[in-house]
């Protein structure tokens, strides 16, 4: 099995009580921001978009930034969070440093994909110095193109042996 396809495995492991937010999710339904977001939808995932600018796309509430949007996600105490990016690699940069300034962020980031075109080496220098790296998708897959192997992988029950 590639590396690719485990890292995106591992991006959907604990789908059952993470939260997605899709960092980017715009209303225009001829962009990625939507259609990323109704990937997640149409899988029947717990998801939040991300848009300062939006109250709602897709019928669905919007937070205004990363801080709300992991307030919102974290009331129990299993509860996860993995994010989606779509934006540029400056924005997506700011919001992984706001992420960073949440305590106990090691404990409940199950997860970040960068979309193609959200990252840069600047972000990805910064996924290392937060400590995690090694739960990014940065290969660049897009969601809409392998996310349904790495969520099928983890929705299929394993055969006995």
């Amino acid at each position: 099995m590639s590396l690719n396809i485990q890292k995106v495995q591992k991006f959907f492991a604990s789908y059952p009580t993470t939260t997605f937010l899709v960092v980017g999710a715009l209303s225009d339904e001829s962009k990625f921001g939507f259609k990323v977001l109704k990937w997640y939808l149409s899988h029947d995932l717990t998801v939040v978009p991300i848009n300062p600018k939006s109250k709602t796309i897709a019928d669905v509430p919007v937070s205004a930034n990363v801080s709300a949007a992991i307030r919102l996600a974290l009331g129990s105490s299993d509860a996860g969070i993995a994010l989606s990016f779509i934006t540029p690699p400056a924005v997506t940069l700011n919001t992984l440093k706001e992420l960073g300034r949440h305590e106990g962020y090691q404990q409940w980031l199950r997860g970040v994909w960068f979309q193609p075109g959200s990252f840069d080496l600047s972000v990805l220098d910064y996924t290392d110095e937060l400590g995690v790296y090694d739960r990014v998708v940065e290969n660049g897959d897009c969601i809409l193109v392998v996310g349904e192997q790495g969520l099928q992988s983890q929705r299929s029950p394993t055969p006995n042996l």
